[in-house]
């Protein structure tokens, strides 16, 4: 009945009950994570059209990605793929790097995954606990159900649903725990959790906490889709989070293009800075909100580089701190970009001698590379149509770093060596993950 029925209504999605996905496979590539070891990347297969029973997180070894041009799928540790529900988004580590936070839209879930020291196991069930649903490896220490019936009254389920990704906030004088915040692509908000584990009031190592008094930040009028922290090793770091266009508007409120930042310390009520940016005097649009795909800095904490759509666009701020602890955020240059950027990477200096940045853009088929510093570009990958989306490095302990791409329309992983990004040609190290027979989106 429930086939007949989405069937009739055309357009409906659904979950293939016992269609299990493989554990060696990538299946709409939407997130990854790379272990500060350097061999293993951890990898969020979406399942964006519902074809299988669920979304999973592989685990591959890069030191095993022999074969140039086959699928490489012997680097896959099947007995580490775990599976969670659909949509996942970015993973997440923890400062330490012992755990990984996803979240899933498909049931606005965050899954915690954690990991051991060497990077090469994968874990969400403790001994002897179920598991959440029919589709998930994980127990319910492992599964938070986000509701926005755990924060304020004056605000809803709608407004923490569509958890899209999220960060983790060192700890700091005025938070002597450590916390996760979190956007939402259907409201204009931030929610954060307390992530400590192990502690007596907060065991399982994930609780919601009072922001401002409301439990979450309305930063913005529109969804949340991006967010970064700024100078993180500072004594005054500051998360930012962008508007995102494409989804619901609170009632009552008007549409903005905002780029807001706060310091983590606005947590708990323990005071600290706050703003925010109004993107249309940067980029000339006043037509339309202006749509902040991605956020991501420098390792030094003094540039923030926004990934913008409508306008295509990557936008550069100086973030440096003044004597008072409050950012510049003075407007550094524009760049108009390929149709539908998504997402960017930094890679700090290693063999290539200077630091870059690696921007994707969904529609064109490209990654182009950009000299961080001088924002001259260097270099351009792929020129295909196969979606190019997710960014991650690794960094190997002799210090040069492999950069990871995502196909969501190809069902793979590209990788290359950094340190030839003038190169495109010789710069290719390996896909990994089988080509997709039909490439049929959603």
């Amino acid at each position: 009945m429930r086939i007949l029925c989405c069937l009739l209504l055309g357009g409906c999605a659904i979950e293939n009950v016992g269609f299990t996905a493989a554990a060696d496979e990538i299946y709409f590539p939407s997130g990854i994570a790379a272990h500060p070891g350097g061999r293993y990347v951890y990898i969020v297969s979406s399942n964006a059209d519902l074809r299988y029973n669920s979304a999973t997180l592989a685990t591959i070894d890069l030191d095993a990605t022999s074969d140039l041009l086959g699928d490489n799928t012997h680097a896959f540790l099947p007995d580490q793929t775990q599976r969670m529900q659909s949509y996942g988004g970015a993973p997440t580590w923890d400062t330490a790097h012992k755990r990984l936070f996803v979240p899933t839209r498909e049931q606005n879930q965050v899954y915690v995954f954690d990991v051991n020291d060497t990077g090469d196991t994968v874990s969400c069930r403790g001994e002897g606990r179920a598991t959440v649903t029919r589709f998930t490896t994980c127990d319910s220490d492992h599964v938070f159900q986000l509701s926005g019936k755990a924060f304020n009254a004056d605000f809803t389920d709608a407004d923490v649903a569509e958890v899209w990704t999220g960060l983790v906030a060192p700890p700091e004088a005025a938070l002597p725990g450590e916390y996760l915040y979190l956007t939402h692509l259907s409201a204009g908000v931030v929610s954060a959790y307390d992530i400590t584990a192990n502690s007596i009031s907060n065991p399982k190592g994930f609780r919601p906490v009072t922001l401002l008094g409301n439990d979450v930040l309305n930063p913005v009028t529109n969804g949340t889709a991006s967010i970064a922290l700024v100078g993180a090793s500072s004594a005054t770091p500051m998360i930012y989070a962008g508007s995102n266009h494409l989804l619901s508007v609170r009632a009552g409120t008007s549409v903005s293009s905002l780029l807001y930042f706060f310091q983590p310390k606005l947590a708990l009520g323990n005071g600290g800075l706050q703003g925010a940016l109004d993107l249309t005097a940067y980029v000339g649009n006043t037509s339309r909100i202006t749509d902040v795909k991605h956020l991501v800095t420098n390792g030094r904490g003094d540039r923030l580089y926004a990934v913008l759509r409508d306008p295509n666009a990557l936008v550069v701020f100086d973030t440096s701190v003044t004597s008072t602890g409050a950012p510049l955020n003075n407007f550094v240059t524009m760049i108009a970009l390929n149709n539908l950027p998504s997402t960017a990477v930094y890679v700090k200096k290693t063999d290539y001698n200077r630091a870059l940045l690696y921007v994707s853009c969904f529609a064109d088929g490209n990654v182009l590379i950009y000299d961080a510093e001088t924002m001259v570009q260097v270099g351009r990958l792929l020129n295909r149509q196969q979606g190019p989306y997710a960014l991650g490095v690794s960094y190997r302990p002799n210090g040069s770093a492999r950069v990871m791409v995502s196909l969501f329309n190809d069902d793979g992983i590209m990788m290359y060596d950094s340190a030839l990004a003038t190169d495109s040609a010789n710069s290719f190290l390996a896909r990994i993950g089988r080509v997709r027979a039909s490439k049929v989106t959603k």
